[in-house]
């Protein structure tokens, strides 16, 4: 089985069981950023130091919203904050992940489902789905202790009130409550970057309404 990045995952927890999107598309491309620089702090190739990203390892991580993100912050002299990069650089990220997914078998053009391109079609891989949503509901649950990347995907559905999505038994108010506190328990700077994302799409979807 393909092994999925943490904006892959966020990808697939961001659409319902018939391909529609739960939020507005600006803010998963929020989103995805924010899971993208969550993947490289975790991947040890970016850090927080003084609320700024800084680059410790140039090297790519080998996805292509993550090495796409890490060319534009070498591309850089100055160092920014979270919420800098995931409002400069999430428009298309959208896209660059579900490209990543079709690469990798977990998405194929052509059949039932409708995942984030206009009226494109796309197949997907059920046996991905369910392993990505298993780690979820079993962290809300109390089931496991969630790995460092499902703790973060927990943090990023709670801020873009992706919860709907996840079909546990319980009330949407405990299942909001529990991945807020699974995201409050991560390390500082998945925290922060966290809160870059819930910031950032906060404001867009205020622009959206204006």
């Amino acid at each position: 089985m393909v092994t999925l990045a943490l904006p892959d995952e966020l990808f697939l927890h961001a659409h319902d069981e018939s391909g529609k999107m739960l939020t507005h598309r600006s803010s998963i491309e929020i989103g995805l950023l924010g899971a993208a620089l969550i993947q490289m702090w975790i991947a040890e190739r970016v850090d927080l130091v003084d609320g700024l990203v800084v680059v410790r390892d140039p090297r790519p991580v080998g996805h292509p919203l993550c090495d796409r993100t890490m060319e534009a912050i070498l591309s850089l002299s100055n160092a920014h904050a979270p919420r800098t990069w995931v409002g400069w650089l999430n428009e298309g990220a959208l896209d660059r992940v579900r490209d990543r997914l079709i690469d990798v078998g977990v998405l194929a053009r052509g059949t039932s489902r409708r995942l984030g391109l206009g009226k494109a079609r796309y197949r997907i891989d059920e046996n991905a789905v369910v392993t990505s949503h298993a780690r979820t509901r079993y962290a809300v649950l109390g089931l496991e202790r969630p790995a460092p990347e499902t703790a973060a995907l927990c943090g990023l559905i709670a801020v873009l009130r992706l919860e709907g999505g996840l079909y546990v038994n319980l009330s949407a108010a405990d299942v909001l409550n529990r991945l807020e506190m699974i995201g409050r328990n991560t390390p500082r700077e998945v925290r922060e970057m966290i809160a870059a994302v819930d910031a950032a799409s906060a404001s867009a979807s205020v622009s959206m309404y204006r």
